[in-house]
């Protein structure tokens, strides 16, 4: 009788454990549709040093592209929650995309990124792909904050301590409506200028002025505003690939 016993007990606990594995199990999320483009770092194609070459698009429209050996980032396996990520040494390092057309606003640009050195003083996290129609975001040490906007003309900022975290940025350029949202919650507003974007700079300004010192792991291009809703959905799949914050 207690042989049945044991029998029955250990027969429930491993249903019970079935359950709990069942009501645990997370469904794969993925982003909002309609984007122009994203870029991966998983889909880096990188040399035999883990030098980054190109990153293709997801949608084969646009390729990230670095042909100087010297300028290109390092491609880092399981970096940020075991994926792998673009690593910018802060000195010369860039990738860059050219769409041949101005996609005019509005425009949101999400990236999941990281600094990994307070040195650089002022770091360019995106910039545009040329010198007429910028939009751009950096962090500056002196200023502990980020900034958003157009290179002597609008931007607006938050405060932004250094910090090592992996942030999700989701940035809105929409004249005077522009608006940054750090882990989808807004932390600054204001005018973002009127430009277009006809390409982007990861990594550095376009003129390579402020390298970033830190890590790029994923970008999303939209040629639009997207619903608190749909950003929403953005940041809850992004942050199920690289991990809570």
């Amino acid at each position: 009788m207690t042989e049945f016993k044991n029998i029955i007990s250990q027969e429930c606990l491993s249903q019970t454990y079935i359950s709990q594995e069942r009501r645990t199990f997370v469904k794969p999320l993925t982003v909002i549709g309609g984007y122009i483009e994203r870029w991966m770092a998983k889909a880096a194609v990188y040399d035999g040093s883990n030098f980054i070459g190109s990153v293709p698009g997801v949608k084969g429209l646009y390729d990230l592209i670095q042909s100087t050996q010297t300028y290109k980032p390092l491609y880092v396996a399981n970096a940020i929650n075991g994926k792998p990520v673009m690593r910018f040494d802060g000195v010369d390092n860039y990738l860059k995309v050219a769409f041949g057309e101005s996609y005019l606003q509005p425009n949101t640009i999400f990236i999941v990124y990281r600094l990994l050195d307070n040195t650089p003083a002022l770091q360019g996290i995106y910039d545009s792909d040329d010198s007429v129609s910028r939009n751009f975001m950096y962090w500056s040490k002196a200023a502990a904050e980020i900034r958003m906007g157009t290179p002597g003309g609008s931007s607006f900022n938050y405060i932004r301590p250094y910090s090592t975290s992996v942030f999700y940025n989701t940035c809105e350029f929409n004249g005077t409506s522009s608006k940054n949202y750090e882990n989808n919650v807004l932390l600054s507003s204001g005018d973002g200028g009127p430009q277009g974007v006809s390409g982007f700079t990861f990594g550095s300004f376009n003129t390579q002025a402020l390298p970033l010192n830190g890590d790029i792991a994923d970008i999303i291009f939209y040629n639009r505003e997207l619903t608190t809703a749909e950003k929403l959905i953005n940041f809850t799949a992004l942050k199920q690939d690289y991990g809570n914050i």
